[in-house]
């Protein structure tokens, strides 16, 4: 058997360049193959041109290339309880791992004030903006 396919591969080797086009068969598309080949390009200029599109986003954009290459902002949390007193809030207790792309900044102070009923004020202060976040709950 491997004497044959070598002879084969041998006399293959050894035709003319000219002739080698000549014994080239037709392509025939089906409809299957056409449909798949227009589903992988569809697949493929989605997966390139969403993450193109938000190049040009402020930074972390949501299903950007850079999404997961931010660093999150630094947030200071102060509660202000019912009582008067205040004090920092550890946000690792409430949150395992803040992320660049969430906005903690909306969604961080209703769940302090569903946890810890004594809260009457979260204030949020982050490097992203400059002011200082207010949120009074109910």
């Amino acid at each position: 058997m491997p004497t044959r396919l070598y002879a084969n591969l041998r006399s293959m080797s050894s035709k003319a360049p000219e002739d080698a086009g000549q014994n080239v068969p037709d392509i025939k598309w089906s409809s299957e193959n056409k449909l798949a080949l227009a589903f992988i390009l569809l697949f493929l200029s989605i997966q390139v041109g969403v993450p193109l599109t938000r190049l040009w986003s402020p930074r972390p954009a949501r299903f950007g290339w850079h999404m997961w290459s931010t660093v999150p902002p630094r947030r200071e949390v102060f509660l202000l309880m019912r009582d008067g007193s205040s004090g920092p809030a550890d946000i690792s207790r409430y949150v395992a791992q803040a992320r660049g792309e969430l906005d903690l900044d909306k969604a961080l102070p209703p769940h302090l004030c569903r946890l810890l009923p004594d809260v009457a004020v979260v204030q949020i202060r982050s490097n992203r903006i400059a002011t200082t976040q207010k949120h009074t709950c109910p």
